[in-house]
């Protein structure tokens, strides 16, 4: 599941991520919750970030888990996040998602 390989862009640094992103190359970039905060608070509110917390987590808990930095244009693929992060997050999908790889576990 999930996107096709063709379809994914390994970016060799934050810096290539952000210009890609700024530049419409990309639509959104995945990194950890600091770093998508850190690009969108910098960004002159070009780009949004959303942080899906299935568990309540306190911000030390947070540091090790997934974000998305999505253009502030691209409304369609931030709604469609938006809704299929809910389902996963009322489901149970995503925490069992983010124990399945140890994301924010110690």
């Amino acid at each position: 599941e999930g996107l096709s390989p063709d379809r994914v862009l390994v970016m060799p640094d934050i810096a290539t991520a952000q210009a890609a992103l700024a530049a419409g190359d990309v639509d959104a970039v995945a990194l950890s919750q600091p770093t998508v905060q850190w690009l969108a608070t910098h960004s002159d509110g070009r780009f949004l970030w959303a942080f899906a917390d299935p568990g309540g987590a306190t911000p030390p808990e947070r540091l090790g888990r997934p974000a998305l930095a999505v253009r502030r244009d691209a409304t369609q693929l931030r709604a469609a996040l938006d809704s299929l992060l809910g389902v996963l997050t009322s489901s149970g999908d995503l925490r069992a998602l983010h124990a399945r790889f140890g994301i924010g576990t110690p």
